[in-house]
């Protein structure tokens, strides 16, 4: 196609380059008719200077014909690449439908053969089945069980060897961590048994001193001493006299407190819990409402009494304490009943 197209436009350049030629001489033929009378030397003198002429009246249509083409050309290509380009786009989507058809196609044959197959297996396996079930004799059916029996004869001895070497495994991992475990107890030293006597009988007395702190029980104190004193002494180190003697002089103190009749008192206060029901709360007598005092009829007597209110209100807000008397302990109502009804 752009053959064709370039032939095309190839033609009339041809035929225009054939014309622009012809005219200088035309015009040379009229100049030469209109002018009969001149003389031949003018003639060939002019020739040159009417040939020049032409030629540069014909060089610019050359040159606008030559763009005028190449234009044409690159139109033609332009064009032409196009319609390459549309022609292979249309192949292309025309493969692609054929190839997406060919793929479900292939992909209901595919299906269809897989159903063909399975279906022939079961049935293969079927026949197979019912041929075994009719067909196998006796010794087919014992050299079946005699092989079955040797497989699992196999299986078992193997798993029992595995295990045996498992168990076999363990057994000696066991023996290094009871060794590890003897070494360690075989390096303890005579100094580790005292430090472990030691602490014994730190958190012995860390115990007896929670016991006098927290409950007072001297006895359970004196016992947890005198057993942190007896580990002390079976250490037998000199450097630890002066522990025992702190220890035996807490123990003479404990000694020294009288014992605490802990149940007589739960007894006591037992009894006082049941006898505070029958107690009587003393009550606060009643004041009587002070009568108020009559207006003054002159001014110096209502002065004096405003200034005897003002006094009162006052005493309500200031609280005079004189430091060179003993301040005395006030005491509830209800506790001062209490002890007036116990005295």
């Amino acid at each position: 196609m752009s053959d064709r197209q370039d032939r095309d436009t190839e033609r009339p350049g041809q035929e225009d380059a054939g014309v622009v030629p012809d005219a200088p001489d035309a015009q040379q033929a009229h100049d030469a008719t209109d002018e009969p009378g001149q003389a031949e030397p003018a003639t060939a003198a002019s020739r040159p200077a009417s040939s020049a002429a032409t030629t540069a009246r014909g060089g610019s249509p050359v040159i606008g014909w030559l763009a005028l083409l190449l234009v044409l050309a690159l139109g033609a290509g332009a064009l032409w690449w196009y319609l390459q380009s549309q022609e292979l786009e249309r192949e292309l989507r025309g493969r692609i439908v054929q190839l997406e058809a060919a793929a479900d196609g292939r992909e209901t044959d595919v299906a269809a053969l897989g159903a063909r197959w399975q279906e022939q297996l079961g049935s293969d396996v079927e026949r197979m089945r019912s041929g075994l079930r009719g067909e196998l004799g006796t010794e087919l059916r014992h050299q079946l069980q005699v092989d079955l029996r040797d497989e699992l004869h196999g299986t078992l001895s193997r798993e029992l060897l595995q295990e045996s070497r498992r168990q076999a495994a363990a057994i000696e991992s066991f023996a290094a961590e009871l060794a590890r475990q003897r070494e360690q107890l075989a390096r303890y030293s005579a100094n580790d048994g005292e430090s472990w006597l030691l602490a014994e009988a730190e958190y012995l007395l860390r115990l007896a001193n929670q016991r006098v702190i927290m409950t007072g029980d001297a006895v359970a104190a004196q016992t947890l001493l005198e057993t942190a004193d007896d580990i002390l002494q079976e250490v037998d180190d000199p450097g630890l006299h002066r522990a025992r003697a702190a220890i035996a002089a807490d123990v003479a103190a404990l000694r020294a407190v009288p014992g605490v009749d802990v149940e007589g008192l739960y007894l006591r206060l037992a009894a006082l819990l049941e006898q505070a029901d029958a107690l009587v709360i003393f009550e606060l007598p009643e004041v009587e409402a002070q009568p108020r005092a009559e207006e003054a009829d002159t001014w110096r007597g209502r002065l004096q009494q405003g200034y005897e209110s003002a006094l009162r209100k006052l005493s309500d807000y200031i609280v005079i304490r004189r430091r060179d008397v003993p301040v005395q302990s006030l005491m509830d109502p209800q506790w001062e009943g209490l002890v007036r009804q116990n005295l």
